[in-house]
């Protein structure tokens, strides 16, 4: 295991994959002990991020490499906070339909815990580890490799008996964001609003009303994937213009 995650230029694909893979594997025994046992998701995928964040925390703390997969605590001006405002844009849309009628407050203490962990867990893997990995190959490789492994997941969840247009939605919305979210660690180096973006974004989507027409939802995310689009082009230009001064 200590060789899987080394920063050694060797098999970095290679290792991208089976890390994709563990992740993965460990997602789906927690599904599975669900439908065996007949224990709530709830509790077993739970445990399955819970234990994910301890295997990841402990694993970057022993290699003292916060810092170099982008957990920067120190402060920064207000103005380089200015660069994620599209992004929580974009996470925040969706609270214009309104709330659930269900929730409940067990729910929403559930949820805070719950994507706390999914947050940290998939930003670590998929802009930390991965990210890094490929890199040994080049910036842009590395964007979008790590995007299509962060939307493989996603893809794999959207395939599970939805109608065609929130399908697609998903699956374009999942590699858009992956895009989006390498392009921003690479120019940034920090990874912490990522978390917090990632924690806002599926916490909001747990949240709203699910009782929403088709027409609004197709307006909805047809306003979300153009503000992504929108931003995306944005950090191409800013990265490659950052990329060729640093190359001058």
């Amino acid at each position: 295991m200590k060789q899987l995650f080394s920063f050694n230029n060797s098999h970095p694909i290679f290792k991208s994959f089976i890390i994709t893979f563990l992740f993965l594997l460990i997602i789906s025994i927690g599904g599975a002990v669900s439908s065996i046992a007949g224990i709530s998701s709830n509790i077993t995928l739970f445990i399955a991020y819970l234990i994910l964040s301890f295997i990841l925390a402990i694993m970057i703390n022993r290699k003292k490499s916060w810092e170099y997969y982008g957990f920067d605590f120190t402060s920064r001006k207000l103005t380089d906070y200015f660069i994620y405002i599209p992004l929580f844009i974009m996470a925040l849309a969706p609270l214009v339909v309104g709330f659930s009628s269900t929730l409940t407050l067990t729910d929403v203490i559930y949820l805070i815990f719950f994507m706390s962990m999914v947050a940290f867990v998939e930003e670590t893997i998929f802009r930390g580890i991965v990210l890094k990995l490929l890199q040994k190959k080049s910036h842009w490789f590395a964007i979008l490799g790590s995007s299509l492994l962060f939307a493989l997941p996603h893809i794999l969840n959207a395939l599970n008996g939805k109608e065609i247009s929130q399908t697609l939605f998903q699956i374009s919305f999942a590699l858009l964001l992956g895009i989006i979210l390498a392009m921003l660690i690479i120019k940034t180096n920090r990874i912490l609003p990522l978390i917090i973006y990632h924690f806002i974004n599926n916490t909001v989507s747990s949240i709203t009303s699910t009782n929403v027409d088709a027409s609004t939802s197709l307006i909805l995310n047809i306003v979300v994937l153009s503000i992504g689009l929108l931003y995306a082009i944005y950090l191409y230009f800013s990265i490659s213009k950052h990329m060729k001064e640093l190359s001058v």
